[in-house]
């Protein structure tokens, strides 16, 4: 039989679990808009470039 504390704790458990899913979640979004804009980045330097060039 398990004791309220043990009941508690379980709770607690399961609670940090679904709050470590949700930030790896939120990690895995934030990674990709990370990479977005250092893609944009290089685009951008690529067309400065360019136009440097082109002048």
């Amino acid at each position: 039989m398990q004791t309220d504390e043990e009941s508690e704790l379980k709770q607690e458990v399961e609670e940090a679990k679904r709050t470590i899913e949700q930030l790896k979640k939120q990690l895995g979004v934030m990674e990709q808009l990370l990479e977005q804009e250092r893609n944009a980045r290089v685009r951008a330097e690529f067309v400065a470039q360019q136009a440097t060039n082109a002048a």
